[in-house]
């Protein structure tokens, strides 16, 4: 019980530290030294994080319900007396790197309780003996320390805002037993997953202990003045949008920025690249002239959405929404560009004609996404709610809905507001403000939380 606890908290520790550095990155402004010491430890502190998630077994268990149990086992009804020998520690520990209340997560400020069951060093005098410093002690004394022009240096080399690659979480000197624990894990999880699906006769679900022992490289890429906010990939083309209201084209090949593309007046906040085939089909309906690139479609807070040719960063159309453009689309079979409003609103346009087919009140909040597999489109909102339509003509018809949608158990989802969303073998897997992926089979009506 006490090592689970201990390793719970750890976990919620580095948790919060990153957090807390996230926030730092986010910051406006030039950062401090010690700001920048902070943030260079990122990279450590999640592969410490990484590594306790994937050697420690059952770390779900609710850091409350242990101490509760605790709690009750020392409990003035117990008739025993209790064991000399043994005392619980109950310490406050306050949280660590504060700088400002601006950008430090506040509710992320809790007050840890670490529950320690050991005996005390004495002397043979029955004195306590003075405790040693720890190393995280030392640690932290030395980064409350002066810089040096030799630490600062290091600071540089390591800031995470210049080109890096990740190292490996797993190498050669994992121990033989971490090796077991880890497979052992493994194993476990990866039989809960094989339970689910062959409840769900689902294809396949993320098993999550695969993505937990493997090793990822990171390549940072500057080019942007402000928070990114949509991606598309194709090939070795990578599309990027900003709130910088610009769009930018780069070369994965070679790593490098290939185009910018300036033309809103707001923030860029969804970006598709068109595939070739049907970009020649969108040139060949809308009597465009013929292009060697691909087209790219963003849409604008500034109330637009826009076709783009990459090969020349020429805008071939901007057509005028009368609405901030959350989210955009291209159904190919159906030749009509969809949009989604920062008022829950969808739109359909026609790709010759550039007019409005179709406007639905879709939902209460703003649409946070749209995914087109095949002949059904996928939304998502902030408000928390999926919505399928499938495509006659060119018109939309609701076949799905997801409110109400209940877990695998039966027990009811809460409806937070969805970030992110994608269609893999028939199921829309989608995150949002809470702590897990979720697996929506909607021919079912069955989600399953992905812990």
């Amino acid at each position: 019980m006490a090592s689970r606890t201990s390793a719970a908290l750890e976990i919620r520790k580095l948790r919060k530290k990153l957090r807390q550095i996230e926030n730092l990155e986010r910051k406006d402004g030039d950062l401090l030294d010690e700001e920048l010491l902070k943030i260079s430890k990122k990279r450590s502190i999640r592969d410490n994080l990484l590594r306790l998630l994937a050697t420690t077994e059952d770390v779900e268990e609710s850091f409350e319900a242990s101490t509760q149990s605790n709690v009750t086992n020392n409990s003035d009804d117990s008739k025993e007396p209790p064991d000399p020998d043994m005392c619980t520690n109950v310490t406050l520990v306050t949280p660590e790197d504060v700088e400002d209340d601006s950008y430090v997560d506040v509710e992320g400020l809790e007050v840890e309780i670490s529950e320690e069951i050991s005996t005390p060093d004495r002397t043979e005098d029955n004195i306590p003996v003075e405790k040693e410093f720890s190393t995280d002690d030392a640690c932290l004394e030395q980064n409350q320390t002066k810089l040096t022009p030799e630490r600062e240096t290091e600071i540089e080399r390591n800031n995470p805002y210049h080109v890096s690659q990740r190292t490996p979480l797993r190498g050669d000197n994992v121990s033989d037993s971490q090796n077991q624990q880890k497979e052992k894990t493994k194993s476990k999880q990866s039989k809960k997953s094989h339970s689910q699906l062959d409840t769900e006769n689902t294809a396949s679900v993320f098993d999550l202990s695969n993505w937990r022992n493997s090793a990822f490289y990171v390549t940072e890429l500057e080019g942007h003045n402000d928070l990114i906010t949509s991606s598309d990939i194709q090939g070795t083309m990578l599309v990027t949008a900003s709130r910088d209201t610009t769009v930018k084209v780069w070369d994965m090949k070679e790593m490098r920025e290939v185009r910018s593309l300036g033309g809103h007046t707001g923030g860029v906040n969804a970006v598709v690249l068109i595939p070739t085939s049907s970009s020649n089909n969108i040139c060949k309906k809308a009597g465009f002239p013929s292009t060697k690139g691909q087209l790219i479609l963003s849409g604008s807070s500034d109330c637009s959405f826009k076709l783009w040719c990459s090969a020349t960063g020429e805008v071939r159309r901007s057509t005028y929404t009368f609405s901030p453009v959350t989210c955009v689309g291209y159904h190919n079979s159906a030749s009509i560009i969809i949009t989604g409003s920062d008022g829950g609103k969808l739109e359909t346009w026609d790709v010759q004609s550039s007019k409005s087919l179709q406007s639905l009140r879709a939902f209460a909040d703003s649409v946070s996404g749209i995914q087109i597999h095949e002949t059904h489109v996928f939304v998502s909102s902030l408000d928390g709610i999926i919505k399928v339509y499938e495509v006659n003509g060119q018109q939309l018809q609701c076949v799905f809905e997801s409110e109400g949608t209940r877990s695998t158990d039966g027990s009811a989802l809460c409806c937070r507001g969805i970030r992110g969303m994608t269609i893999s073998n028939g199921l829309v897997y989608y995150g949002d403000d809470g702590p897990n992926v979720k697996a929506l089979n909607w021919k079912s009506g069955t989600c399953i939380v992905i812990e």
